[in-house]
C-alpha cells in the first residue's frame, strides 16, 4: 500500500534477576552452603532466593520471565519477548511510548526492580543482547 511503517524497539532488564525470586521454605535443605568462617569453623548459610550460577536458577527464572512476557502480551497487547532477564518489544511509533509505560508499570505493580541504566526507551536504534539493532522503514539490520 506504499505506507512506511514506523516501528520502534524498547528494552528492559531486571536488576539481580535471580535474587528477586524467592525460594520456598520447604526447599531449604537444597539451598545450604557450608564455608569456613573467620575462626575456621564451619558456617552454614541458606539462600532465600534463587542462587546465581545454579543451572536450576536459570530454568526457574525463565518461568518468571515468560510469565511477564505473557502478561505484557495478554493484558497490554505488547509484542514483547525475552531472553532470560533481558526484555524487549517492537511497537509502532504511535503506541511505543504507552507500551514502554506498560512495561514499567507491570514491573512496579508486581515488585520487580529494573536496571535503570540498561533501560532503553522506544527508538529505532538500540543495543540489544550485544547487537546494534537499527530499524529503517520495514528493514531491520544488525
Amino acid at each position: 500500500n506504499g505506507e512506511v511503517s514506523d516501528f520502534q524497539i524498547f528494552k528492559g532488564d531486571h536488576e539481580t534477576a535471580y535474587r528477586q525470586v524467592a525460594t520456598h521454605p520447604d526447599h531449604a535443605r537444597f539451598q545450604l552452603i557450608c564455608i569456613a568462617g573467620p575462626d575456621g569453623r564451619p558456617a552454614i548459610f541458606r539462600h532465600r532466593a534463587l542462587s546465581f550460577g545454579a543451572s536450576s536458577s536459570v530454568t526457574s527464572y525463565c518461568r518468571v520471565s515468560q510469565c511477564i512476557v505473557h502478561l505484557l502480551r495478554i493484558l497490554f497487547g505488547v509484542a514483547a519477548m525475552s531472553f532470560i532477564d533481558d526484555y524487549w518489544a517492537i511497537e509502532r511509533g504511535a503506541s511505543a511510548g504507552s507500551a514502554f509505560d506498560c512495561w514499567i508499570f507491570l514491573n512496579e505493580i508486581i515488585g520487580f526492580r529494573e536496571k535503570i541504566a540498561k533501560r532503553g526507551p522506544p527508538g529505532r536504534d538500540i543495543a540489544l543482547l550485544g547487537l546494534e539493532v537499527k530499524l529503517r522503514q520495514d528493514v531491520l539490520t544488525l
